[in-house]
C-alpha cells in the first residue's frame, strides 16, 4: 500500500475492498483461430474454382456453302445432320437460261466445224491447183499473170481458213464456259463434314450467285464455345478443366479442356438496359463427338485449381494464339 504527501505529511491510501482479477488470453482459442486460417488457406491453394455457364457446340472448320451460278433449288440431296464426303453433291439447281445458252453455242460450234472443213477441202483444192499453175508457168504455158492470179486466189483463202479456226476455238472456249457454269448448278461439300442447315423450305425458290445453301462443318473440329464474365477470366487458364453436359444428350456425359480464351470484350445484354461483358472461351471435347449437332446447347462447368497448374500460369493466349491448332489431334 502506499502512501500519497499532502501538504508534507503522508496520507494512507484508501484500502481495495475488491481486486480485479488478471484477464489471461486462451490458447485454446488462439490455436484454434490459427487453425481455421490454415484450414481456410490450404483449402483455397488445394480446392477448385469453379465457373459455370451455357456454351454452344461450334466448329473449328464451318463454312457457308453459297451458290456459283444463279438458278432455282430443283432438288435437295443431302439433309440436316447428314454426314458428307468431300466432292459429294448436295443439291441441284436449274437455269433454263444456262441451258439454252449452251446448246446454242454447240449448234454454232457444230456449224462451225463443218463449215471448217468444206473450208479445208477447197484449200487442199486450190494448193494442188497453186501447184500446177507453178509447173506450167515454169515451162513456160502459162504467163506470170495467171500464175499470180492462182496464188493470190490461194493466199486470200487461206486467210479466210485462219479465220474459221480462230472462230471455231473461240465457240469451243465459248461451249467449255457454259458447261464449266451448269457443273455449278451441282452444289459439291468442300471438305468431308455434317451438313448444320436445312434449306428444304426454299426448294423451287430461286437463288441469286453468291446466295447461302448450307452450312457444313467439320465433326472432328466440334468445340464448345462458353463466354465467360470478364470478372472471372483470371481464374481460367489454357488447360483447365471442364465439366459438359448436353442438353440433347442428357445421358452422356462429356468431358474437356480449355485451348483458347478470347481477347477481347464482348457485350451481352443480360436483361433489360442491363448489358454483362464476357470473353469467349473455347473448349476442345475429349470424347467421340457422334452423335453431337452444331448449335447444341450444353452447361459448363470449368475448374481452375490453384494447385498443379503452376505450369498453365503466365500461359494466358488470346483468342488465335493459343497453342490449339484447330486440328483436335488425340
Amino acid at each position: 500500500m502506499t502512501q500519497e504527501k499532502v501538504e508534507g505529511r503522508a496520507v494512507p491510501e484508501e484500502p481495495v475492498l475488491f481486486k480485479e482479477p488478471v484477464k489471461k488470453a486462451s490458447k485454446g482459442f488462439s490455436i484454434f483461430i490459427c487453425s481455421l486460417i490454415v484450414i481456410g488457406v490450404f483449402y483455397s491453394l488445394s480446392s477448385d474454382s469453379k465457373i459455370t455457364g451455357t456454351g454452344t457446340l461450334k466448329a473449328q472448320k464451318y463454312t457457308k456453302l453459297q451458290t456459283a451460278v444463279a438458278g432455282t433449288l430443283k432438288e435437295m440431296i443431302a439433309k440436316k445432320g447428314n454426314v458428307v464426303k468431300a466432292g459429294e453433291v448436295l443439291a441441284r439447281f436449274d437455269n433454263p437460261e444456262l441451258i439454252k445458252d449452251l446448246s446454242l453455242k454447240r449448234k454454232s460450234l457444230e456449224m462451225s466445224e463443218e463449215e471448217l472443213a468444206g473450208f479445208q477441202q477447197r484449200e487442199v483444192f486450190l494448193r494442188k491447183k497453186n501447184e500446177r499453175a507453178a509447173v506450167l508457168f515454169e515451162n513456160g504455158v502459162i504467163g506470170k499473170s495467171d500464175f499470180e492470179k492462182v496464188s493470190l486466189e490461194l493466199d486470200e483463202f487461206q486467210k479466210n481458213v485462219s479465220l474459221q479456226v480462230k472462230k471455231k476455238e473461240a465457240l469451243q472456249e465459248e461451249v467449255k464456259y457454259f458447261e464449266g457454269e451448269i457443273s455449278k448448278l451441282d452444289l459439291k461439300a468442300p471438305f468431308e463434314g455434317i451438313i448444320l442447315s436445312d434449306p428444304s423450305e426454299r426448294v423451287t425458290n430461286y437463288f441469286k450467285q453468291e446466295d447461302d445453301v448450307f452450312e457444313i462443318g467439320d465433326a472432328a473440329s466440334l468445340y464448345v464455345e462458353m463466354p465467360v464474365r470478364e470478372n472471372q477470366v483470371e481464374k481460367i487458364h489454357i488447360g483447365s478443366r471442364a465439366d459438359i453436359q448436353f442438353d440433347a444428350v442428357s445421358s452422356q456425359k462429356y468431358s474437356g479442356v480449355v485451348v483458347g480464351i478470347g481477347v477481347k470484350t464482348n457485350q451481352e445484354v443480360e436483361k433489360v438496359f442491363k448489358v454483362k461483358h464476357v470473353v469467349v472461351c473455347e473448349i476442345k471435347l475429349k470424347e467421340d463427338t457422334a452423335g453431337l449437332r452444331y448449335g447444341m446447347q450444353a452447361r459448363v462447368i470449368i475448374r481452375s485449381s490453384a494447385v498443379g497448374m503452376q505450369g498453365w500460369r503466365n500461359k494466358i493466349f488470346p483468342k488465335g494464339e493459343s497453342n490449339f491448332d484447330g486440328a483436335f489431334k488425340s
